[in-house]
């Protein structure tokens, strides 16, 4: 993925299933640590992480809330309020009108939904 963004690959393309690298960072990544790393380069790179996949209009915040990926989460956010952007990841929802926080809640990261809603 580094070689993509060093390259110039748009940060925010869509695939065909409507998802941006940074979905593909946090679902597809071997571990936690490394989904959170790969957010973090895309992040640097200028990612949105307000994209809603076109599926199901989850973003990469509701990914990491229904896989428990508490760090990515909090990769997230952190870059996101560097940045100076409002709060409204945490608002975002989802198709089915699901927050980030409800969605952890909804697969059992109880730790990751409180952790939202504070």
């Amino acid at each position: 993925m580094l070689c993509l963004v060093q390259m110039g690959t748009p940060i925010d393309a869509l695939d065909c299933a409507g998802q941006t690298p940074m979905h593909h960072a946090v679902c597809h990544a071997l571990s936690a640590g490394v989904a959170a790393e790969l957010a973090g380069v895309l992040l640097d790179a200028g990612a949105d992480p307000g994209v809603a996949r076109k599926t199901d209009g989850a973003a990469p915040l509701h990914l990491a809330a229904m896989l428990g990926r508490t760090e990515v989460a909090r990769t997230i956010l952190h870059h996101h309020l560097l940045a100076q952007k409002s709060p409204k990841l945490l608002e975002q929802r989802d198709a089915d009108g699901r927050t980030p926080a409800q969605v952890a809640e909804r697969f059992g990261a109880k730790e990751l939904a409180d952790y939202l809603t504070r």
